[in-house]
């Protein structure tokens, strides 16, 4: 039986299909400049606990509605959440201080409750520092947090918003979105200031084309 020859067009064919399909060594995918996030608490732990029971109820004069009640001092919480990316460490301290307005007759139940935040997340290679403020009564909630990388999270920044569906136990969030990225934040502009010169109206859209 004579042997079957192959061109060697074919192996040239071969060899450049197997270079193509193995991945060169060494390469590590590049993190994306913004990704979503996701965290849930898995366990909060009050150590201050005893300023739960040290507040002051401010005197009000008599024509304001309702009460200010403000408490003692922060409270230093731990909290231990599981986080969908690896750049945000499962351990999170906080220091949380609370103001609450409520109807002078019917408690709290009926008033709402603001709460400032101060965030430390912190692991062996770098840490996250940042602030919180929360809204809340008995029915809505809100609250926005914003982050900024040290470290190993050098130039990375976190916006988060708590969930306001989730069951929680404390006034701090239990279900955390957001996004990571890269960049700093912008700063504010500057306060808007009237003219009187006309301008563009953006929305609503005209309902007629602007003239030629």
């Amino acid at each position: 039986m004579r042997a079957r020859r192959i061109p060697l067009s074919v192996f040239a064919v071969l060899a450049l299909t197997v270079l193509v399909s193995v991945p060169t060594t060494g390469e590590v995918e590049e993190p994306s400049p913004i990704v979503a996030v996701t965290g849930t608490m898995l366990e909060g732990i009050v150590h201050n606990e005893v300023l739960y029971d040290e507040y002051v109820e401010e005197e009000v004069p008599d024509d304001t509605r309702g009460y200010d009640t403000r408490f003692g001092g922060p409270q230093l919480i731990e909290l231990l959440v599981e986080w969908s990316g690896p750049r945000l460490p499962a351990r999170q301290w906080m220091t949380l201080g609370y103001h609450s307005i409520s109807e002078r007759t019917e408690g709290l139940d009926d008033g709402a409750m603001t709460t400032v935040t101060t965030h430390l997340l912190e692991d062996e290679t770098g840490r996250w520092t940042g602030q919180g403020r929360v809204m809340f009564d008995a029915d809505e909630r809100f609250s926005f947090y914003t982050l900024t990388g040290e470290g190993a999270y050098e130039g990375l920044y976190a916006l988060l918003h708590g969930v306001p569906d989730a069951e929680r136990d404390g006034p701090w969030d239990s279900v955390f979105e957001g996004f990571i990225f890269e960049g700093e934040l912008p700063s504010f502009p500057l306060a808007p200031t009237p003219v009187t010169t006309s301008g563009v109206q953006v929305f609503p859209p005209p309902t007629q084309p602007p003239a030629e």
